[in-house]
């Protein structure tokens, strides 16, 4: 359930095994890797490092510039945003998250599987909360049934005096994460009596432009549709975690993509 972040039935099989097989076929290996080993300086740091590799090439970075529709002119694109300004490219590479894919137009259209994959969507579609604890406690871990508005509950950061610590759920309906009486009643069933100084969560599942949180496949899903998900069509090319061969859901299977494509994409305008 914490993986898959949902309802176990709706989380494939094949990706718990590849999670394991990713953590070195140990469980605990898998969970630093997945929470323990940081980026120095946090994602920021990784961010600014693009942006300025990028700015350096001259590359124009919008933000705040929703694409609405991607359309082929000629030999070109017209990649279009919402507010109806177009901008001209001889190739596109379409890096969203893969449930907002659908939410694109694309003339002509894209293959039928790449857009019944976003529909169907991944699995991960749960709560994630910090909550900041008063004094000083022993450090913790804590897993419960997915019966609980948290799975999950563990020790994130400690000083003298505070303990920060972050909680997962497999579903919105049973945890209010702006609700400060929802919020204590999911943590006291962890750490009975525990002050809650502060809590800050973020709803993915309502946010348009993500529309969950990190990727696992459901059933059947992988062998249905990855193949076609990585597949370029003609000048268009796919990039993102989402589809992922290695790390899915990670900044590290990001990356892996954004390489392939450019390589690809590098190959296509050479030629």
């Amino acid at each position: 359930s914490i993986n898959g972040h949902t309802y176990t039935p709706q989380v494939g099989y094949l990706d718990q095994l590849k999670w394991y097989a990713l953590g070195a076929y140990d469980p605990l290996r898998l969970f630093e890797n997945c929470a323990r080993y940081r980026i120095e300086g946090g994602t920021k740091a990784l961010l600014d490092c693009i942006a300025a590799d990028a700015r350096a090439a001259h590359a124009d970075i919008r933000t705040s510039t929703p694409v609405a529709a991607v359309v082929k002119e000629g030999g070109n694109f017209r990649v279009v945003t919402d507010e109806d300004e177009g901008h001209v490219a001889r190739t596109v590479l379409v890096a969203v998250p893969l449930n907002t894919l659908a939410r694109i137009r694309f003339e002509p259209g894209i293959s039928a599987d790449k857009l019944a994959a976003s529909r169907e969507r991944i699995t991960g579609s749960g709560t994630k909360l910090y909550v900041k604890l008063k004094g000083a406690r022993p450090v913790f871990t804590a897993q419960g049934s997915e019966k609980e508005a948290l799975t999950f509950l563990w020790t994130e950061y400690q000083d003298a005096e505070t303990q920060l610590a972050v909680g997962f759920g497999p579903d919105p309906e049973l945890l209010d994460i702006n609700d400060a009486a929802s919020v204590r009643k999911a943590v006291e069933a962890y750490a009975p009596g525990a002050e809650i100084l502060d809590s800050v969560g973020y709803q993915w599942t309502a946010d348009p432009y993500s529309l969950g949180t990190w990727c696992m496949y459901r059933p059947g899903f992988f062998t249905k549709y990855f193949r076609e998900l990585q597949r370029s069509e003609g000048r268009i090319h796919f990039a993102g975690s989402d589809i992922a061969k290695g790390w899915r859901g990670f900044i590290d299977g990001a990356i892996e993509t954004g390489v392939m494509s450019a390589r690809r994409i590098d190959a296509e305008l050479g030629a």
